[in-house]
C-alpha cells in the first residue's frame, strides 16, 4: 500500500499531537519543570501548523495561508525556549515572537511578497536559524546526566542538519520549480523532522525525570531549617570522602545551653540561633569541607586534606564567629540578654590509606570504619570541652 504526500502528512501531523500530548502528561504528572509545557505546547504549535499549511487552499485570502508557516516558526520557538529552561537560562518574550514576527512583517514586501521561491527560502532559513539556536542551548547547557545530554544533543544536531540541507535544496532548486509541502522531497524532510522530534521528547521527559528526583534525593538529605546536610546526607558525603584516604580533621560541634534558650525565650529564637550557626558552617570559606546538622543542636565538620593546625584554626574561627554573630542577635531581640555559644571538639587523621590499598573494593566498609574512629574521638574531645566550661576547642589527635 502506497501512501501520497497528503496521507504522509496527515501521519506526521497526529503523530505531533500525540507527541505533545504525551508531554504535557509528563509535565502534568511533575508539575514542576515548565520546559515539558514549553516543549508541548512548541510540538502542538507544529502539529497545528502542518494541519493549517493542508488546509490553506480553504481560507479565504492568500495572506491567510501564510500564518500557518508563522504558528509553525512559533512551534520551533517554543521548542527553542524549552531547552534555554533545561539549561537554566531565562526565557524573554522576543525569543518567542522574534521568527514568526519577522516572517509575518517580511512576506508583505519585496521581494517575497512576489515570489514562492524566496519565501520559501525565508521560511527554510529562518526553522535553520531556529534549530541550531535550540541545538546551542543544549550544548552550553550543564546536564548532570551525560547520556541524556548527548541523545538530546545527537536529536537537536539532526534537526540543524536537516534543516540546512533542506535550505540548500530549495536554494539549488530552480525558480520556477517550486517545492510545495504535497512534493515527495517536503514529506520526506517531514517524516524525519517529527521523528527526530518525537525522540527529543521522550529524551527531555527522561532528563526532567532524572532531574526531579536527584532534587528530591537532595532535599531528602538536607536539613531544612539550617539548609546543610542532615544526618543521613552528612554520613554519606563523609563515609565516601574518608575512603578516599589521605588527612583528614572531623569537627564536632554542639551549641551550648541551646534548651535554657528555648525554655527562656521559645522555640522561635531557638531556631534562629540554629539557622545562624547553619549560616556561619555554610560560609566558613575551607575549599572541600562539607556540614551537617546530626540532630538537634549537634553539628559536624568534615575538612579533607586538613592537618590539626587547620582544623584547630577552623574550629577556633567558627568559634569565635558564632559568639560575635549571637551577641548582634541579642542586641537585635533574637535572644535578649543571652550569648550562644559553641563547643567544639577535633579529631584527626594523617595521611590515611584509601580503602582500594586495603584490600576493601569500593572502599566504603574502610571508610565508614575510619569515620567511625573520628566520630568516636571527635566526640571524646566535645565532652571535654564541654567539661572545661564549654565555648572552646579541645583536641584529639587520632592514632593511625
Amino acid at each position: 500500500m502506497e501512501f501520497d504526500p497528503w496521507t504522509l502528512w496527515v501521519i506526521i501531523g497526529l503523530v505531533g499531537l500525540f507527541s505533545a500530548g504525551a508531554t504535557f502528561f509528563a509535565w502534568a504528572l511533575g508539575g514542576r519543570e515548565v520546559c515539558l509545557a514549553q516543549w508541548g505546547c512548541g510540538t502542538l504549535a507544529l502539529a497545528v501548523g502542518i494541519a493549517g499549511l493542508l488546509l490553506r487552499d480553504f481560507l479565504p485570502s492568500p495572506y491567510f495561508g501564510l500564518l500557518p508557516n508563522a504558528v509553525l516558526l512559533a512551534g520551533y520557538s517554543l521548542q527553542w525556549v524549552a531547552l534555554r529552561s533545561v539549561a537554566g537560562r531565562r526565557s524573554q518574550l522576543w525569543r518567542l515572537i522574534a521568527a514568526p514576527a519577522a516572517w509575518c512583517v517580511l512576506v508583505m514586501v519585496p521581494p517575497f511578497a512576489g515570489s514562492m521561491h524566496d519565501r520559501l527560502v525565508l521560511f527554510a532559513a529562518l526553522v535553520a536559524a531556529l534549530t541550531f539556536a535550540a541545538a546551542r542551548e543544549i550544548w552550553r547547557a550543564s546536564i548532570p546526566e551525560p547520556a541524556l545530554r548527548r541523545g538530546l544533543l545527537a536529536m537537536s544536531g539532526s534537526l540543524v542538519v536537516l534543516n540546512v540541507v533542506r535550505l540548500v535544496a530549495v536554494l539549488l532548486t530552480p525558480r520556477e520549480q517550486v517545492l510545495t509541502i504535497l512534493s515527495a522531497d517536503a514529506a520526506i524532510y517531514g517524516v524525519i523532522g517529527m521523528g527526530l522530534i518525537v525522540l527529543a521528547s521522550f529524551l527531555l521527559v527522561l532528563l526532567v525525570r532524572e532531574q526531579t528526583m536527584r532534587q528530591l534525593r537532595e532535599e531528602a538529605a538536607r536539613d531544612e531549617l539550617t539548609g546543610l546536610a542532615n544526618r543521613r546526607g552528612f554520613l554519606a558525603w563523609a563515609r565516601a570522602a574518608c575512603a578516599q584516604g589521605g588527612a583528614l580533621a572531623l569537627l564536632m560541634l554542639d551549641l551550648d545551653h541551646l534548651k535554657a534558650i528555648n525554655d527562656r525565650h521559645g522555640h522561635a529564637a531557638g531556631d534562629r540561633v540554629l539557622a545562624l550557626f547553619g549560616e556561619i558552617l555554610r560560609q566558613s570559606g575551607v575549599a572541600g569541607a562539607v556540614a551537617g546538622r546530626l540532630g538537634g543542636e549537634e553539628f559536624a565538620v568534615l575538612l579533607p586534606g586538613a592537618d590539626e593546625t587547620l582544623a584547630h584554626a577552623t574550629a577556633e574561627r567558627l568559634r569565635q564567629a558564632f559568639r560575635e554573630a549571637s551577641t548582634r542577635i541579642a542586641h537585635e531581640g533574637g535572644v535578649p540578654a543571652f550569648l550562644a555559644t559553641v563547643s567544639i571538639g577535633v579529631a584527626t587523621r594523617a595521611n590515611a590509606p584509601a580503602g582500594e590499598e586495603q584490600g576493601y573494593g569500593n572502599g566504603d566498609a574502610h571508610g565508614q570504619a575510619i569515620l567511625e574512629r573520628l566520630c568516636a574521638e571527635a566526640d571524646a574531645a566535645l565532652y571535654r570541652a564541654k567539661q572545661a566550661g564549654r565555648d572552646r576547642v579541645e583536641l584529639c589527635q587520632a592514632v593511625a
